[in-house]
């Protein structure tokens, strides 16, 4: 089929693809019936199923009551949904920016960092995606940054957390550029797609200091780790940190509606009190994203729901066990719902070599990336996780 339509992040003439008839809640059905279990919620955002009825039906019943609003209109669902997702970021002042993606979200962050500090300069971290925008792709490090016009006058990438004397060569980064010219700190608060990789509190502690001591904004992108991914509702709430702008997508609306959100501190908020805020989108803090949004955050506080991704987390650290006992895996890396099984294998494996199997997986640098759909059981991800465990003893059995 000569497709109308582009597939993204690839050659055309050879893009990975998987033709569908339908879904169910954690799997996708095939025209010759297979049924391909999804262990990386698609790209991270689909966390809440496949499909979802409860998340449907709030979309439909909001077509019905306020289907449409611009960015000048107020209505109660607006503020209802900012002063919940304030609550459930832990923080009692500052502001929602509103989006209708991550790399939106991304940008708006920067544009208001840079504009309130004075300042331009942003320092990241190369194992990040932080989206496909010029200033967002700008400031990651993977391959995706390749091919595009990027601002790297003013990126600089600051070591690894795992790498020795970390905060300290970090510090010599912010004395070399100049911290009177560094807006931002911006970094995944565990990185997603790159690797899953868990920074120790010290760590974070460190960076949090640095950005106090040399006045530099800290900005986290929680748009893969965010809303329950890690057990907690947000990942920065693992440390004891106070970022000025945090920055969301994906699951704030579990992919079924593209939206997007900035929180932003009271310095960042009390800054535009005065000042013309510069940012802005035709369907801004659009209300099917509003109610979406509020759906996810009632949903993620529900008994049910806590008691499932305990279950399934538990399941995921069984595997984990047993993963790393095999001779190709060098390392896994997991956190609440989020793991890496990094492969010690030569050769490049990709997405179409776990499909072949009925396994969906996202796949970077033979790092896998599991990111189970929330609403799944973990007798079902207990079975799509054997599964894979015998995949790789095959790949363990080649390698010899």
């Amino acid at each position: 089929m000569n497709e109308a339509y582009y597939y993204s992040w690839t050659k055309q003439n050879s893009a990975s693809k998987l033709e569908i008839k339908e879904t169910t809640v954690d799997s996708y059905l095939t025209h010759d019936n297979r049924e391909i279990y999804d262990l990386s919620s698609c790209s991270y955002h689909l966390s809440f199923g496949l499909r979802n009825e409860r998340l449907t039906n709030a979309i439909s019943d909001q077509y019905k009551v306020l289907p449409a609003a611009g960015p000048k209109l107020v209505y109660n669902l607006k503020q209802e949904t900012s002063q919940k997702l304030l609550k459930a970021l832990g923080q009692n002042e500052g502001k929602i920016f509103y989006t209708v993606s991550g790399a939106e979200a991304v940008e708006n962050a920067l544009k208001m960092a840079r504009k309130v500090s004075g300042k331009e300069h942003i320092l990241s971290r190369e194992k990040s995606y932080h989206g496909a925008s010029v200033g967002a792709l700008s400031i990651t490090g993977d391959w995706r940054r390749e091919g595009s016009p990027l601002l790297d006058h003013l990126t600089h990438f600051i070591p690894e957390p795992f790498e020795n004397d970390a905060l300290a060569k970090t510090e010599e980064i912010i004395k070399k550029v100049g911290p009177q010219k560094i807006a931002a700190i911006c970094l995944e608060t565990i990185t997603g797609g790159n690797g899953v990789y868990i920074p120790d509190p010290n760590w974070y502690e460190g960076i949090q200091n640095l950005c106090r001591k040399y006045k530099i904004f800290l900005i986290l992108d929680e748009i893969v780790c965010g809303f329950a991914r890690t057990g907690k509702n947000f990942a920065f709430q693992h440390y004891n940190l106070a970022p000025d702008f945090i920055c969301m997508a994906k699951n704030i609306s579990g992919g079924f509606f593209p939206f997007g959100a900035v929180y932003t501190s009271k310095e960042v908020s009390d800054y535009y009190e005065n000042e013309v805020l510069s940012c802005g989108l035709t369907n801004y803090a659009h209300p099917i994203g509003l109610r979406v949004c509020s759906e996810i955050l009632d949903l993620i506080e529900e008994r049910e729901f806590v008691d499932n991704i305990k279950n399934l987390e538990q399941t995921l650290k069984d595997s984990h066990q047993e993963f790393n006992q095999l001779s190709c895996v060098k390392e896994c890396r997991q956190i609440g719902n989020l793991m890496a099984v990094e492969l010690d294998y030569k050769d490049s494996l990709s997405w179409n070599d776990f499909i072949k199997e009925n396994l969906y997986i996202n796949v970077s640098n033979n790092i896998l990336i599991i990111t189970p759909i929330m609403m799944t059981t973990p007798q079902r991800l207990k079975q799509a996780l054997k599964k894979l465990k015998g995949v790789l003893e095959k790949l363990c059995e080649k390698i010899g």
